[in-house]
């Protein structure tokens, strides 16, 4: 006797109008990782711990670690300018590239990590 082999039938959901179960998944990712973008890349360093922990990645802990050491390195500098007037085109261009590598970095970075943390 020759086994007969089939393949299962795609899985489909329970209710055909919630379309793809992945669906959520993927519109969750991107509202995690939109949250970089909108929060001005405040919330990166949180962003890349929770990458850091649902991959059990030691490159973004330390991709955390250095996001933060370097918002707080920002934070300092900006702190030791409080003689310096901010009218000073100077100041402006400084604080504007430190602060927008920041956001758009973090952001770059979340969203290139979006797809491996949920894709379990």
């Amino acid at each position: 006797m020759i086994p007969i082999m089939s393949a299962a039938p795609p899985r489909r959901s329970a209710h055909p109008e919630h379309g793809d179960p992945r669906g959520g998944r993927l519109l969750l990712s991107l509202a995690w990782a939109s949250l970089a973008f909108l929060t001005f890349g405040v919330a990166v360093p949180f962003l890349l711990a929770h990458a850091a922990y649902r991959l059990r990645s030691r490159a973004q802990a330390i991709a955390a670690a250095v996001h933060c050491a370097v918002w707080a390195l920002v934070l300092t500098f900006r702190a030791t300018l409080a003689g310096v007037p901010t009218a000073d085109w100077r100041w402006s261009v400084v604080a504007a590239v430190w602060l927008f590598g920041l956001w758009a970095g973090g952001t770059i970075h979340v969203m290139a990590l979006r797809d491996n943390v949920f894709r379990r």
